[in-house]
């Protein structure tokens, strides 16, 4: 019943927030790929389409691989432009792709992230 609530409550973008805050331990406003990345594969397992998801997400935010920091607005835009490849990617063949579940509200709200002792969810 908790994740519901939480689903109803929280946008995508709060979503893509909070994981962002998450993996900025120091509160500097930076956070390193390596780090979303990491997290993000401690939270959906070993799934090889999940992984690949991820691993597709890291060259978005990456390109040229070289573990760059991110401010929240190029993140966010970088979330945003991975999690509608992978809803083209899922209407384009028409199936259920479960890498798309990976970033929609209701898989995250079901996903630790959303019970997780983070501070941006303890206000709500």
């Amino acid at each position: 019943m908790e994740n519901v609530i939480v689903s109803q409550l929280l946008s995508e973008t709060d979503l893509i927030d909070i994981l962002f805050h998450t993996c900025d331990e120091q509160n500097t406003g930076r956070v390193p790929v390596s780090a979303l990345i990491t997290y993000l594969h401690k939270m959906t397992g070993s799934d090889v389409q999940h992984r690949e998801a991820v691993q597709k997400l890291a060259l978005c935010l990456d390109p040229e691989g070289q573990n760059r920091e991110l401010d929240l607005v190029t993140y966010r835009h970088g979330m945003h432009t991975w999690i509608e490849q992978l809803r083209t990617q899922l209407s384009d063949h028409s199936s259920a792709d479960p890498a798309v579940g990976l970033m929609d509200e209701k898989s995250l709200s079901n996903t630790h992230l959303a019970n997780s002792s983070s501070p941006y969810l303890k206000g709500i």
